[in-house]
């Protein structure tokens, strides 16, 4: 993994558009097999230049209901102290989000060109840019309760899987950056103004997406997912297959400059002790997967995986194989019990306000699942 400008601020490092349609276009023909298959380089060629692409919408669980957002009460006010109720929570707001798939595949990936942060010799890792970040379309997006985020955000399919038509996805990562709560009216979250303002672009308000709440009053906090959860407001979701993450887990990573001029991840602590397969896999991930950010908060939750995602065949429910023609996955959320309202744990009353999202019995925050379905 390349070494961070340390001069920089500590961060996300994207790809540019161009960049990555360079690389692509360039290292595409060196691609070999992988996991006893062989590929097709025109095939291959052909998706990434817009080929299907892997549809992926994040929705309140009350989506298929119609539920509307929740209307705003006089009933409790959240700075007299009072608890705070889920009737009165509108939406989760996201500074930035990203969506990639990865497909772990030992040794089989050619060594060089891949993303930036990129060292030789990390082979290990396909991966899918299912939703890019680093875009206006990316940022300042709200999950308005009862409502869905189709995250559409390019035309074409370059950031398609790198190697393989049929790409299994092992792990499916949300990163979500900037997370805050539109509450009763009233914003929680970071309040850094949007990044358009710092290239002179754009608008002021970072909720200028939304003119219902583009004026309401906004109060600086950091919501947490556990007591594990930095003061940086970056999370990662990262669903595993259960065969490999068997019951959910938080992670805090931190950021390691190495003697010689490399960096990576390293795991600081976690909500309960991690298997040695859990680890290394987790490891190997944020070091090797697409190696193009930092990780601080991680969430790992099993799915029933792994699922493959096949570009020119058909849909095998049976056997877990799933055409991207007439299949998409759904990021599901529940918004109806998305905060925490122990007052020991959210407290709107403060002078930096405090929220904790609701977990359930296993530890899954927000209700997060990951399903597929038909388009």
């Amino acid at each position: 993994m390349n070494s961070y400008n340390l001069k920089q601020t500590r961060g996300k490092h994207r790809f540019s558009l161009a960049l990555v349609t360079g690389i692509l276009t360039l290292t595409a023909i060196q691609c070999g097999g992988g996991k006893n298959r062989s590929d097709n380089n025109l095939t291959l060629l052909m998706a990434l230049l817009g080929g299907p692409s892997l549809k992926t919408r994040l929705v309140d669980s009350n989506f298929s209901a119609g539920i509307q957002a929740s209307s705003a009460s006089s009933l409790i006010n959240p700075h007299s102290g009072q608890l705070v109720s889920n009737t009165l929570l509108q939406g989760i707001y996201f500074g930035e989000l990203e969506i990639v798939a990865y497909d772990y595949r030992p040794a089989q990936l050619f060594p060089n060109g891949r993303g930036a942060g990129r060292r030789e010799g990390d082979t290990d890792w396909n991966y899918w840019v299912i939703a890019l970040g680093g875009t206006t379309q990316a940022r300042y997006n709200v999950l308005e309760v009862g409502k869905q985020i189709d995250p559409d955000w390019h035309s074409g399919d370059i950031f398609g899987p790198r190697i393989n038509i049929d790409f299994e996805i092992d792990a499916f990562e949300i990163d979500m950056d900037r997370v805050g709560v539109i509450y009763d009216n009233t914003f929680y979250g970071e309040l850094d103004p949007p990044h358009e303002i710092e290239v002179g672009l754009g608008e002021t308000n970072f909720l200028y997406k939304y003119p219902q709440w583009s004026q309401i009053p906004k109060h600086y906090c950091n919501p947490k997912f556990s007591e594990l959860t930095y003061h940086y407001t970056n999370t990662h979701v990262i669903f595993v297959r259960n065969d490999i993450v068997a019951t959910p887990v938080n992670v805090r990573m931190a950021y390691d400059e190495e003697a010689d001029g490399y960096a990576k991840d390293k795991i600081v602590d976690s909500t309960r002790t991690l298997t040695d397969e859990e680890r290394n896999f987790l490891l190997s991930l944020v070091n090797q997967g697409s190696a193009y950010r930092a990780y601080d908060n991680v969430i790992l939750i099993p799915y029933e995986g792994p699922w493959t995602m096949t570009q020119s065949g058909e849909s095998n429910e049976e056997k877990k194989i799933y055409s991207v023609n007439d299949k998409e996955i759904l990021v599901k959320f529940d918004l109806s019990n998305a905060i925490d309202t122990d007052p020991a744990k959210t407290d709107l009353s403060l002078f930096e306000p405090k929220i904790r999202f609701a977990s359930d019995a296993q530890g899954i925050p927000l209700g997060l699942k990951l399903e597929i379905v038909s388009k």
